[in-house]
């Protein structure tokens, strides 16, 4: 029998790359790396190796000049819909 649970996080906004929590966060900056959302202080190890990798072209968006991380995260990329994750086992 397949199971699936919905889990509704709201506006929480964590880093998909170092797992820090930016939901209270007035940290400027971050970008979205293919699916992920990756915080102001990832941004420089991401783009060296997206760089190295020669996947520069992942990099699908940034953060407006003075847009906090959290604001980027929740309208651009989640547009503006609330964090949700679904998990299906057998």
């Amino acid at each position: 029998m397949i199971h699936t649970e919905f889990y509704d996080f709201g506006d929480m906004v964590v880093c998909d790359w170092c797992d820090e929590d930016y939901t209270d966060s007035s940290d400027v900056g971050g970008l979205q790396f293919h699916s992920t959302a990756c915080c102001p202080k990832c941004v420089p190890k991401v783009e060296e190796l997206a760089k190295i990798d020669d996947e520069e072209h992942f990099i699908l968006r940034r953060a407006s000049e003075g847009q906090e991380f959290r604001r980027f995260v929740i309208d651009t990329l989640r547009e503006g819909r609330p964090g949700t994750m679904s998990i299906t086992s057998l």
